[in-house]
């Protein structure tokens, strides 16, 4: 008689620390002995677990959702104290990295969502709740398109089309956190309405807003922030840059709506709305110590339009340059002085829809 259980041994060497997954994990650049190749391993610590059954839920959960756009899993393992679950190594990081460093064209923005909602849509075809939508967990291939990634906290639904998470990352977390323990895919559906609504503000914006429910002595005034979340206060849905086309501003905020029976009801119908935007798509958006600029490159030249703060108001100035030959010309009906920046921001949105 054949034995068909084998126990072997797994040999990587932990290189350096490359993010923190929660306060129950990390993740660590490693190299595969084995494979003579650097993947990236997470770690969990087994007490945070209450079963021993639990230990390998959320590599069951990779390993079954195996799509084009989200992580996949090499291999998962165990010693006395962790749980280890391989997956490659992406060297371009998260999309969170990206929208630290710099703001994304809407080109760029519907081309990432696209990307993580196929394999949110996806997971939700194999009945799981995500739970954990965010920039950090959406990872860049080599070829930089978005994967989903850390299903610490996904849970499969119930008979009732419903699920509870162990926890929800405070900032996303959709107003039914105050309402009740049962989510739908509609809760996954406000996380992503809030991730696209990051990756057309940037991170600063969002933390600020975020940050401004802390009192004056430090301490977080979580009753203000939750009537904000159940209010569709927070995020500001008011607030878009002003390269972000309507349609997309309008799509976010479906997705954000405070009652989920008015947000989409799947994401393959977020996806048909995301495909449809043709307007606004290469404009590009970076900021200086006293200015903000948008330019777009086409036909072999540059075309500017930039807010100059000028003490107490602002001046926005159009410009076109050409590249061959280097000279700059002033676009007239693209410029204005002395406004005030609320004024000078709505400006350049009216130059951008009409454009």
């Amino acid at each position: 008689m054949i034995d068909n259980i084998r126990e072997a041994r797994l040999n990587f060497e932990l290189l350096k620390e490359i993010g923190q997954e929660g306060k129950n994990s990390e993740v660590f650049l490693s190299h595969d002995k084995q494979l003579d190749g650097n993947i990236a391993v997470k770690r969990i610590q087994k007490s945070k677990f209450k079963e021993p059954a639990h230990f390998f839920e959320e590599a069951k959960k990779l390993y079954d959702s195996n799509h084009p756009n989200i992580v996949h899993v090499k291999y998962s393992c165990q010693d006395d104290n962790y749980i280890y679950i391989a997956m490659p190594f992406y060297a371009n990081g998260s999309l969170n990295n990206v929208i630290d460093s710099r703001f994304l064209s809407t080109r760029e923005i519907v081309k990432y969502s696209l990307d993580f909602l196929s394999g949110l849509h996806h997971i939700h075809t194999k009945k799981l709740l995500h739970f954990d939508i965010k920039p950090n967990n959406i990872l860049l291939s080599n070829s930089m398109g978005g994967l989903l990634s850390d299903f610490g906290l996904a849970k499969y639904i119930d008979s009732y089309g419903t699920a509870e998470p162990d926890n929800l990352y405070l900032a996303q977390a959709p107003p039914e956190r105050y309402l009740t323990d049962r989510f739908t895919v509609h809760s996954d559906i406000y996380q992503a309405g809030v991730t696209i609504y990051r990756l057309c503000n940037g991170n600063k914006e969002f933390y600020s807003q975020r940050n401004a429910f802390y009192n004056e002595d430090g301490t977080y005034n979580f009753s203000r922030f939750q009537k904000a979340v159940l209010s569709g206060r927070f995020p500001d849905r008011t607030i878009f840059l002003p390269h972000i086309p309507g349609k997309l501003r309008t799509i976010v905020r479906k997705a954000m709506k405070p009652n989920p029976s008015e947000r989409y009801d799947s994401v393959i119908e977020m996806m048909n709305d995301l495909a449809t935007i043709d307007e606004k798509l290469d404009w590009m958006h970076s900021i200086g110590h006293d200015f903000y600029e948008w330019t777009i490159e086409f036909d072999s030249k540059f075309e500017t339009i930039r807010i100059q703060s000028n003490g107490d108001t602002f001046d926005v100035e159009g410009r076109k340059n050409i590249k061959l030959s280097g000279r700059i010309t002033r676009i007239k009906d693209w410029t204005k002085n002395n406004l005030e920046k609320q004024n000078a921001l709505d400006f350049v949105k009216e130059i951008l829809d009409i454009y």
